[in-house]
C-alpha cells in the first residue's frame, strides 16, 4: 500500500506539470508562426520582387524569421488558412493603391536591416 502512495505522489506532480505546461508550449509554438504576418510578408516579397529585386534577400530573411522553427508541413498548412489569406490579401489590396513612384521606397523601407 505504501508503494502505491509513493508512486501516486510522484505521478500527480508530473501530471500537473504536463497539464499546466502543455498549453504554454502550445502558445509558444503558435507565437513562433504568426500566420497573418507570414501572409503579409510573403505578399510583400512577391510584390517587391517585381518592383525592387534588390530587396528580395532581406525580405526572405523576414519570412525566415517569421517561420521560426516551423516545419515545412506546418508552413504549408498555415498558407491554407483564412488568417494567412487575409494577411496576404490585405497587402495585395494595399499595394494596388500604392503610387508607383513610392513602391521601390516602400520595399526598401520594409526590408529588415542587415545583421
Amino acid at each position: 500500500m505504501k508503494e502505491t502512495v509513493k508512486v501516486r505522489n510522484r505521478i500527480t506532480p508530473m501530471l500537473a506539470c504536463v497539464l499546466l505546461l502543455g498549453p504554454a508550449v502550445s502558445l509558444a509554438a503558435d507565437r513562433a508562426l504568426d500566420v497573418p504576418a507570414l501572409g503579409v510578408a510573403e505578399s510583400l516579397l512577391k510584390y517587391c520582387s517585381k518592383v525592387d529585386a534588390s530587396s528580395n534577400a532581406k525580405l526572405q530573411e523576414r519570412v525566415a524569421l517569421l517561420t521560426g522553427r516551423a516545419s515545412p508541413q506546418e508552413i504549408e498548412a498555415a498558407r491554407k488558412t483564412e488568417d494567412y489569406r487575409n494577411g496576404y490579401e490585405s497587402f495585395v489590396n494595399f499595394s494596388a493603391k500604392l503610387d508607383e513612384r513610392n513602391a521601390k521606397l516602400m520595399c526598401s523601407d520594409n526590408a529588415p536591416a542587415g545583421k
